[in-house]
């Protein structure tokens, strides 16, 4: 069968339409969110990384925002990274203007949590919940 199209336009839409159908979402990565606790308290800020077993596959990572996460990642087996900095309570740097001073950032979630992490996650395809409740030395 042959078909025949009285303007471009016809042709046009109907490979539009034609193109649109069976497309899928081409993301392979899944959707995982969660929940980052310290000491029992949402984490108010802060960064996760999931950083796959193999080296040769790319990290991916997300704000933390009032102890909330959601982000898409790779399936398969991670480690994940939890980091967090505030002003130090003590210790201060020069400022930009001469005669001020200004606090310098600390990492204040516990190194087991990141540079050391014992925190692991399988990702699987579709939806993923991993909350997190990390306690403080």
């Amino acid at each position: 069968m042959k078909l025949k199209f009285r303007t471009p336009t016809t042709a046009g839409i109907l490979m539009l339409l034609l193109g649109l159908t069976g497309c899928g979402d081409d993301d392979p990565r899944s959707s995982v969110s969660g929940t980052v606790t310290l000491n029992g308290e949402r984490l108010t800020g802060g960064e996760i990384v999931f950083v796959p077993v193999n080296p040769r596959l790319a990290s991916e990572s997300a704000r933390i925002d009032d102890g909330r996460y959601t982000m898409r990642v790779a399936p398969g087996e991670k480690q994940v990274v939890i980091r967090a900095e505030r002003d130090h309570p003590t210790a201060q740097m020069p400022g930009p203007d001469p005669g001020t001073m200004i606090p310098l950032r600390e990492q204040f979630i516990p190194k087991r949590y990141n540079d050391n992490t014992e925190l692991t996650a399988e990702v699987v395809q579709g939806a993923n919940k991993f909350d997190f409740e990390l306690e403080a030395e």
